[in-house]
């Protein structure tokens, strides 16, 4: 055999192999066949020993924060190979670590729809997966003042106040 990550069990003939990452190709295995009696022949085997690319063991589903709220989600992610895993993603709204915890830490201006596309790399291919992160306004504060006496005459209003706050600062009617 001239293909040193191949071998063959000399009673069975059956032919194995182990490959790793850098074996990640094409390959042709030279065979040499001989019996007792000196009669020998030559087979040439032509295989390909291809990558598995990383994947995703969840799927990312969209998500609508708040822009006060922070987001954080852990991609569980693998390679059948034991390839390490490089973690990217498109948008710099979040960021993703090269552990796959992904996060993001948001302002009042960053409301919005992301579409987010994370992808796994692991140096020969790579997988992506796109997902919605919609950042919203934050739900204002509004209490209601009732007068003292509640007492409502006829053809006549009730007078009510009410405060309203928002912490983006912006005007509220």
């Amino acid at each position: 055999v001239n293909d040193s990550m191949v071998s063959i069990g000399q009673l069975t003939g059956l032919m194995t192999d182990d490959p790793v990452q850098s074996d990640t190709g094409n390959h042709s295995l030279k065979i040499n066949i001989t019996d007792d009696n000196s009669s020998w022949s030559t087979i040439v085997i032509n295989y390909e020993v291809k990558n598995r690319a990383p994947a995703f063991n969840q799927s990312l589903p969209n998500v609508s924060k708040a822009w006060n709220v922070n987001y954080s989600v852990f991609v569980n992610a693998s390679d059948l190979d034991g390839d390490v895993i490089i973690y990217s993603v498109n948008h710099s709204i979040v960021v993703i670590n090269q552990s796959g915890f992904l996060y993001g830490n948001y302002s009042f201006k960053d409301f919005g729809n992301y579409s987010l596309n994370v992808c796994l790399n692991d140096s020969r291919d790579s997988t992506c997966s796109v997902f919605i992160l919609n950042i919203t306004d934050s739900i204002p504060n509004v209490s209601v003042m009732n007068p003292a006496n509640n007492t409502l005459l006829t053809n006549r209003y009730l007078p009510v106040r009410f405060n309203v706050s928002d912490q983006e600062n912006v005007s509220l009617s």
